[in-house]
């Protein structure tokens, strides 16, 4: 069996590799509901200290630490089997085909049959409604050379 590795955007870090410090958090959000944050919003570095004994630590880690998510990379990578990724990028894909061809055939209908004094078809608006319109056509086109070469007398 293949497998191909996928490697996504942390959503804990944003892709950084760094988050907040847990008991950071818990500081910012004590401190800042007492009103003893600066205009910076950022708190008395005096009472840092004596907080964070309270609370076990020896002294104030640091603020910012790796993720714990991805390890710091900002990534994170993934295993899938060969066969699942390749048909999720089919369908990704054929998805982006099929849309860009709505909107260049929204733009060929838009302007190959803009409402004209002699020609009065509406002007489309989707590229789905393109797409359609671009089928029928293709389909009614497909009907007629089908019964012209079935008009034909063939040779036996």
């Amino acid at each position: 069996m293949f497998y191909v590795t996928e490697e996504v955007k942390c959503l804990e870090c944003q892709g950084t590799g760094w988050v907040t410090h847990p008991a950071w958090e818990l500081y910012y959000e004590e401190h800042s509901n007492l009103g003893i944050l600066d205009e910076d919003g950022h708190p008395d570095p005096r009472l840092d200290e004596a907080w964070f004994r309270e609370q076990g630590y020896d002294y104030p880690p640091d603020e910012e630490v790796p993720c714990w998510g991805c390890e710091g990379e900002g990534t994170i990578r993934r295993e899938a089997e060969l066969a699942t990724a390749l048909d999720a990028l089919t369908h990704e894909i054929i998805a982006e085909l099929v849309e860009t061809l709505g909107e260049l055939l929204a733009h060929w209908w838009n302007d190959a049959w803009a409402p004209t004094p002699d020609h009065n078809s509406p002007v489309v608006t989707t590229p789905q409604e393109a797409y359609y319109r671009a089928h029928t056509l293709y389909r009614r086109h497909a009907h007629l050379l089908a019964e012209e070469e079935t008009d034909e007398p063939t040779d036996l």
